[in-house]
């Protein structure tokens, strides 16, 4: 199991790239290497500028990858380096069992055909445009017509990669749409009885197809239906297979439409979003309404924090989502449930919009209570004009005016409504006591279609109690 410089520097996107990888050899700045020749893989964390390390690894044999960083380069700086230093001093690298985050990625992918970059596959850059014995040297003052030739192969670049992605995503988006059909055809019950092996390996083939995030939903699919009993499982799968069925048919119509990309191939980083002068903005005070975090099965944790805008009480309400290692541990990637914010919030641009980050924002030091917005919607009228606008949305975040929660005899809540008669089914396995039989002044739930989470309440003598 072995590498050379020549191909590491034939994965490198650029000459950029390895003067950035150059910088990362130092042993220092990883205090965790090793590998493994039955795994096929080395892996390694790289101290970046953060608390937390990046979680690094790598085939050395097909040359697939994976790198916890933000990076939109393929491959990443840290995975380079990895692999550079495992070219030149594969000794230094312990060899000993593969940690979890590692065995998570290994079983989500399969070999072969993963690489950006084979060996030996010639580039139409000029031969100088990468050489990896020149890396952490000055780059060369270019002429203003150079300088335009190096934006232009970048731009024609960049054409082909895109193109690339869309047409390997098209091919597999078929396949699923195809396996759908099948799943139908054989029968949902069948489905159900196998469902952790059949999703798993329809998964590693959209991981491989690059549509990661279409396939990390669908990771999750068992998960969500074996929470569930009896026919609820059979509902939780036709919503599933329906909904992402659904967001297939939208990638054949329009591969450019933003809720489509994101859905399949996955967000964009915080600079893009930051970036995008179409992005929608608001600015004022936010009130912190909801809180989850949930282990993934590729070893990350999923933090979600719901907002809702106190000055704009018709604003989206604002679902900021975070991801890190297993490994790293728990982190405050937000203020607590009834904590106040003060600053901007930036959504992702969207029919509907839902996921955003903070801007530049402070938390408002004060002891008072906070009121909700003053709105009494109609139960799931977020859920209805999302779902409008993003057929296949998962979930939405649904702000409810007074009500009280009940339990019936199969020890479910439900969620009773202050003068109506539409009672809402909760998901929640426990509830705070203090919530049972008590008026509440409102509640924030995420509503799925079929079962409403409560995130939280709000009650005139202890204020808002989280759930």
């Amino acid at each position: 199991m072995e590498i050379d410089l020549e191909t590491v520097q034939e994965l490198a996107p650029d000459q950029a790239s390895l003067n950035a990888a150059q910088k990362l050899l130092k042993p220092a700045k990883w205090p965790v290497r090793g590998f493994s020749t039955e795994a096929r893989a080395i892996w390694g964390q790289c101290q970046g500028s953060g608390s937390k390390p990046y979680f690094t690894m790598a085939d050395p044999v097909d040359h697939g990858y994976k790198c916890t960083c933000p990076s939109r380069k393929f491959p990443c700086k840290h995975v380079l380096a990895l692999l550079w230093q495992y070219s030149e001093a594969a000794q230094d690298f312990s060899e000993t069992e593969h940690p979890e985050w590692v065995q998570e990625w290994l079983g989500r992918r399969r070999k072969g055909g993963t690489s950006s970059a084979a060996p030996g596959k010639k580039d139409d850059s000029p031969p100088a445009a990468k050489n990896i014995r020149r890396a952490g040297e000055p780059e060369p003052q270019l002429s203003a017509e150079e300088q335009q030739k190096r934006a232009e192969a970048n731009a024609r670049r960049a054409a082909r990669n895109r193109e690339a992605t869309q047409k390997s995503v098209s091919v597999v988006l078929q396949e699923f749409s195809l396996w759908i059909d099948d799943q139908l055809r054989t029968g949902i019950i069948h489905l159900i009885q196998e469902i952790t092996p059949r999703s798993r390996q329809l998964a590693a083939r959209l991981v491989d197809g690059k549509a990661a995030a279409l396939a990390a939903r669908l990771d999750e699919l068992p998960a969500k239906v074996l929470a569930l009993q009896g026919e609820q499982q059979l509902d939780m799968v036709l919503k599933e297979l329906g909904q992402m069925l659904l967001v297939c048919r939208a990638w054949q119509a329009n591969p450019e439409d933003p809720d489509t990309r994101r859905d399949i191939l996955g967000a964009e980083n915080r600079e893009q979003l930051l970036q995008d002068s179409a992005a929608l903005r608001i600015s004022g005070n936010w009130l912190v309404v909801g809180e989850r975090s949930e282990t993934r099965r590729d070893g990350l944790i999923a933090h979600t924090s719901w907002l809702l805008c106190l000055d704009q009480p018709d604003a989206p309400a604002a679902m900021l989502q975070d991801f890190y290692p297993v490994s790293a541990g728990r982190r405050t990637t937000s203020p607590a449930v009834g904590r106040q914010l003060q600053g901007e919030v930036c959504y992702y641009s969207s029919r509907a919009p839902l996921r955003a980050l903070l801007g530049e924002f402070r938390e408002v030091d004060t002891t008072d209570h906070v009121a909700w917005p003053d709105t009494a919607p109609a139960p799931l009228a977020e859920w209805h004009r999302s779902l409008t606008a993003v057929p296949w949305r998962e979930l939405a975040g649904c702000q409810l005016g007074s009500g009280l929660i009940c339990v019936d005899d199969a020890k479910t809540y439900w969620w009773q409504p202050q003068g109506g008669d539409l009672a809402l089914p909760l998901a929640n396995q426990s509830l705070p006591p203090l919530l049972l039989g008590t008026r509440l002044n409102g509640a924030f739930v995420s509503w799925n279609g079929l079962q409403a989470e409560l995130l939280s309440a709000s009650t005139s003598d202890w204020g808002h109690i989280p759930c």
